[in-house]
């Protein structure tokens, strides 16, 4: 057994669990969903280091929510910005710097969030880490537009089943490698030990969308 993240060697008393994706995203929602998440083995260093890209994302979640069934995550996402007054300096005021117009948030955590995400389904579907010789980056909506991710995100839709981790209200992707000119069947592709390319696309709450390219170096 290994850690999905960095790949060390876990024994049954080492391993940590990771859930993928973290339940607090899952606030609001009926606790069974939490329940049929994802699990892949991690370290205590890898479960321990995403705390801050976790309830950053959550954060964001809640702030672009525009579902009702999800105002409790709302809730708490509001609380967690007025809670210190660090927290303030993170939040854009008007003219009459009264009312809050604007929310900024850490976007490189927002991405190790998603790398991580994409590493722990890579685990869940292949039984063994991402190598370190893959390089990973991470697209969000506004980035979609733009000609090669659009057509990334239809090459992983038009040709693959969404898979769920938890529900489908909550979380759920699409993780292959990359072979534009394979014969597609609706069946998911077995990789190869020299395979180049692994795209995955995951939509949260059905109110954001990450897409994760990992390339051989």
């Amino acid at each position: 057994m290994n850690c999905y993240n960095c790949g060390a060697s876990l024994s049954p008393a080492q391993n940590h669990r990771e859930h993928i994706p973290p339940k607090n995203l899952f606030e609001g929602f009926p606790i069974a969903f939490r329940e049929t998440r994802i699990l892949v083995p991690a370290c205590y260093n890898c479960n321990q280091s995403y705390s801050y890209a976790d309830e950053e994302f959550r954060n964001l979640i809640g702030i672009i929510n525009k579902r009702p069934e999800a105002v409790k995550l709302v809730e708490k996402t509001t609380r967690s910005f007025f809670r210190l007054d660090a927290k303030l300096a993170r939040i854009i005021y008007g003219i009459s710097n009264r009312m809050p117009f604007a929310v900024k948030f850490d976007l490189k955590a927002i991405e190790q969030f998603h790398i991580k995400n994409f590493k722990g389904l890579f685990y869940h579907n292949y039984g063994i880490p991402l190598t370190s010789n893959f390089l990973c980056l991470a697209h969000f909506d506004t980035n979609f537009q733009k000609e090669k991710s659009q057509k990334l995100v239809n090459y992983l839709t038009q040709n693959f089943s969404w898979k769920v981790s938890g529900d489908e209200s909550v979380f759920r992707y699409i993780l292959q490698p990359y072979r534009p000119d394979h014969n597609f069947d609706g069946s998911d592709i077995l990789p190869s030990a020299d395979e180049k390319y692994f795209i995955c696309l995951m939509s949260y709450t059905k109110n954001h969308a990450a897409l994760v390219l990992s390339e051989r170096k």
